[in-house]
C-alpha cells in the first residue's frame, strides 16, 4: 500500500495487504480519508464486494462494519504518521505498535488550546482543521504540540480540529516505541516540527487511553471474530484465467 509523501516528493509504503486483508472504500468510515494505492507484487486473488451492495451488508452484517471501520482505522492513521508527520522516518510495524495508545478526538472551533489541550494532559497531532494565534510557528495539519512542551495560551482553533492524541501516561511507553520522542530529538526538543506534506495533500490526488478534556468522538465496538457472520464469494473454476498484475515490488515495507 503506497500513499503520496509530498516532503520527499514520492510513493512511500505504508502497509502490507496480507492474505485475508481487505481495502478500498476509506470514505465510509473516514472523513477526508488520505488517499493511496495498492501494488500487487505478484499473482494473486481478490474477491470484491461492490460499491452498490456495499451499504446492504454493512447494515445485515453489523461486525462486517466493525471490522472495515477498525481496519480502515488503523490504514489511515499509518497513512497520516507515514506521509503527514514528523514520525515518517519509522518503520510501519513501529508506527502499528504506537497506533493502540493513540486516539482521535474533536475539539470544538473557537476553543482555546491552552485549556483543550493542556500540556499535561498529552501530546496533540492536527490531522485536519485550523490554528489560529499570535505565537508562531502556527501548527498545520501534520503538526504536533503539547507535552512536553507547553502549549501557548494565545492558540484557538479557528475551525473544528481533528487531532490524534497521546495521553502523557503513556509518553514513557511511546519513548520506547519510538525512540526519536525522547527529550532532544525533533519532536519533543522543539515545540513544534512543522510538516511541508500538508500543503500538497490535496493537489497529490488494546489499551484504553484516559479521557481528555474534549468532545471524544464515539468508539466503536471491537470484532469478535467468534461472531462474524461468514460471506460466501463465489470460487474460480479451474479453466477460468488467473489475470497477472505487474508492478514494482514494494513487499520491503518502511
Amino acid at each position: 500500500m503506497l500513499s503520496w509523501d509530498c516532503t520527499q516528493q514520492k510513493d512511500v509504503p505504508v502497509q502490507l495487504l496480507e492474505e485475508g486483508e481487505s481495502r478500498g472504500a476509506d470514505e465510509q468510515f473516514c472523513d477526508r480519508p488520505w488517499p493511496y494505492r495498492a501494488i500487487a507484487t505478484g499473482e494473486g486473488l481478490v474477491a470484491i464486494l461492490p460499491y452498490a451492495k456495499l451499504h446492504h451488508w454493512l447494515h445485515q452484517v453489523p461486525q462486517l462494519r466493525d471490522h472495515l471501520y477498525q481496519s480502515t482505522s488503523i490504514r489511515q492513521q499509518l497513512i497520516f504518521l507515514k506521509v503527514a508527520t514528523e514520525l515518517r522516518t519509522q518503520p510501519s510495524h513501529v508506527l502499528k505498535r504506537l497506533l493502540p495508545y493513540l486516539t482521535e478526538t474533536s475539539i470544538p472551533a473557537g476553543s482555546e488550546l491552552a485549556q483543550a489541550t493542556p500540556t499535561q494532559a498529552g501530546r496533540w497531532w492536527l490531522r485536519q482543521g485550523k490554528i489560529q494565534g499570535h505565537t508562531e510557528p502556527l501548527p498545520v495539519i501534520g503538526d504536533s504540540w503539547g507535552f512536553p512542551d507547553a502549549v501557548p495560551a494565545d492558540w484557538s482553533a479557528a475551525t473544528e480540529l481533528q487531532v490524534y492524541y497521546l495521553a502523557s501516561d503513556y509518553w514513557e511507553m511511546a519513548q520506547v516505541i519510538v525512540p526519536s520522542l525522547k527529550p532532544g530529538s525533533a519532536v519533543s526538543g522543539t515545540p513544534l516540527t512543522r510538516s511541508l506534506a500538508v500543503r500538497s495533500r490535496h493537489s497529490a490526488s488494546d489499551r484504553p487511553l484516559p479521557q481528555p478534556v474534549l468532545t471524544q468522538t464515539a468508539q466503536r465496538p471491537v470484532l469478535s471474530l467468534s461472531q462474524t457472520i461468514p460471506i460466501r464469494f463465489a470460487q474460480p473454476t479451474p479453466t477460468k484465467r488467473r489475470w497477472r498484475w505487474f508492478g514494482q515490488n514494494y513487499s520491503f515495507i518502511q
